[in-house]
């Protein structure tokens, strides 16, 4: 008889499996005590290595860089809100602007202002700069032109 528990400590992307296999016969001959939980153990440890996993299930790629990029860039662009931001900073494209100029213009609070701008950074296509106790945010040029020729590109079919 076996108990098979998976345990969460490890670095391994799935926990390893711990095996705790009970005695067939205990030197009483009885398999369990009167308080019926075994007195001995044995106990296996396996682990599953990130060499073996990746020799045993492999993952097909379903999607091209191309498409992963236009999800994210379609992503953070999700939002009127974040339309707005980028539409402030492409106006003024050749100037950098401050969070704070934003918020004089939107009718919503800072700390919004500020998850937006962080989606929008984190897609890669506005950069910021820290100024204490400012931050002053651009377009990134280069994934900016990125997102539009995947755009262009898709759309022209």
């Amino acid at each position: 008889m076996a108990f098979i528990a998976r345990l969460t400590a490890g670095k391994f992307s799935s926990p390893p499996l711990l095996v705790v296999q009970y005695p067939s016969v205990i030197k009483n001959g009885s398999k369990f005590p009167k308080s019926g939980i075994p007195v001995c153990f044995s106990f296996t440890f396996v682990s599953l290595f990130y060499e073996i996993q990746n020799e045993m299930i492999t993952e097909k790629q379903h999607y091209t860089e191309n498409q992963k990029k236009m999800a994210r860039y379609a992503k953070a662009m999700a939002h009127p809100v974040r339309i707005f931001i980028l539409d402030f900073l492409a106006d003024n494209i050749d100037k950098c602007c401050y969070s704070g100029d934003m918020a004089e213009e939107l009718p919503i609070a800072r700390s919004t202002l500020s998850e937006h701008l962080k989606e929008l950074k984190k897609s890669g296509l506005i950069q910021g700069e820290i100024n204490p106790p400012y931050i002053k945010y651009c377009i990134r040029k280069e994934n900016w032109e990125e997102a539009k020729e995947l755009f262009n590109v898709f759309y022209k079919r």
